[in-house]
């Protein structure tokens, strides 16, 4: 569906239908006023063969900014997802169904009816208003802001209105890679109610804390954001971790500060007191194809980051810890198989990250939120997931 729709009148609407997966969709989009930046999307449908319960609708607005479209359910057989959009232009929407109808005894051992198939489709509507959006003038403090916030394009750049690298695909191209690594360079993540400290403050914060030792505990994940730490406080690559074999645990020292732990399995697998701080996740290997059993339920996986964290936490009790969400993986032909090969799809990761965090909370009020810290990367990620 390719559309234009211009705000006019207060609280006007556009309506329309679409079927897909056999079931007719009536899509709703509606403004505050034509002077608002404010807006909803409501689906409703009358199908009575589906549990609609089991529907998972994924989307995102694109322009200046990426809003993520987090719909909810709005009564038995219909959904709805706000916006509030700080910046004039023409977006585009793009909304994906999925649904996975699990089973209690054996929870992802279930039918995959479909994931990924889109409902609306560069849907394009105006957004034009008068009054200035107030921005905040206050520093973030602790990790608030990946609770609310949106990517942006920098300099006003217009980002693609399409997913990238969202197909069912087995490798990526050359062309897929520069295509992506472009849209990358232009986005920059806008916490709604804080500033974020700008890297030469990070910088600064780091060299004055050069003696203490950062620890990144997991699987791949962590290994990737370790890296990423190491080029940007030293501008190279000297101290990059290469990927290991995927059979054993390994533990790569580098730089005399900063280390990274391959602990996949999340067994606690090195005894020695050598981390200040330690960055744990290690979500993406047990949702993973290379581990050829069947991933854990949200209660199994919770268990898990429970029994984890309170041991590093007794083990090491001088130390700080951040559990951090599992991030996004792109969708490709292993996700999109029915019945999945991987099982990274945003619905069983975001399932898995609740599960995670509501045990990171239950350990965080045992230790003290001065020990340990929840972050949720998924929910701040996810809108951008094409680009994992």
């Amino acid at each position: 569906i390719i559309s234009l729709y211009s705000c006019s009148a207060l609280h006007s609407c556009n309506s329309f239908s679409n079927i897909t997966m056999g079931i007719s969709f009536h899509i709703q989009h509606c403004c505050k006023n034509q002077n608002s930046p404010e807006g909803y999307f409501m689906l409703t449908s009358s199908n009575e063969s589906l549990q609609l319960n089991q529907l998972k609708l994924s989307g995102r607005v694109v322009g200046y900014v990426i809003w993520d479209l987090r719909f909810k359910m709005n009564g038995k057989n219909s959904w709805i997802s706000h916006y509030n959009l700080p910046i004039n232009g023409t977006y585009y929407a793009n909304v994906e169904i999925r649904y996975l109808q699990f089973n209690s005894s054996d929870y992802w051992k279930s039918d995959v009816y479909s994931i990924g198939n889109e409902i609306l489709n560069d849907y394009q509507f105006h957004v034009l208003f008068d009054s200035n959006i107030s921005t905040p003038t206050n520093e973030c403090q602790g990790f608030d802001f990946t609770k609310e916030g949106h990517w942006r394009a920098s300099s006003n750049h217009k980002l693609p209105s399409k997913w990238l690298l969202d197909e069912s695909f087995e490798s990526i191209t050359e062309f897929q890679i520069n295509v992506t690594v472009d849209f990358v360079n232009k986005l920059t993540y806008e916490p709604r109610a804080c500033i974020l400290k700008n890297i030469t403050q990070v910088q600064s914060c780091e060299e004055k804390k050069r003696s203490n030792s950062m620890c990144f505990v997991g699987d791949s994940q962590m290994r990737h954001l370790h890296n990423m730490i190491q080029s940007m406080f030293t501008n190279d690559t000297e101290g990059f971790v290469p990927p290991t074999n995927h059979t054993t645990d390994k533990v790569v020292i580098y730089s005399g500060s900063r280390y990274f732990i391959e602990d996949k399995w999340a067994e606690v697998a090195f005894d020695y007191d050598l981390c200040d701080t330690i960055f744990i996740n290690f979500g993406q290997w047990q949702l993973s194809y290379l581990r050829k059993v069947d991933p854990p339920s949200p209660f199994e996986y919770a268990k898990l980051v429970n029994q984890t964290l309170w041991t590093y936490s007794t083990r090491f009790p001088a130390s700080k810890f951040y559990f951090l969400g599992t991030l996004p993986h792109a969708q490709n032909a292993r996700i999109y198989s029915q019945p999945p090969i991987d099982f990274r799809n945003d619905i069983v990761l975001r399932e898995l990250n609740v599960a995670g965090m509501k045990a990171c909370n239950h350990i965080k009020h045992i230790i003290g939120a001065t020990r340990l810290n929840c972050m949720n990367l998924f929910e701040m990620a996810n809108v951008v997931r094409d680009l994992s």
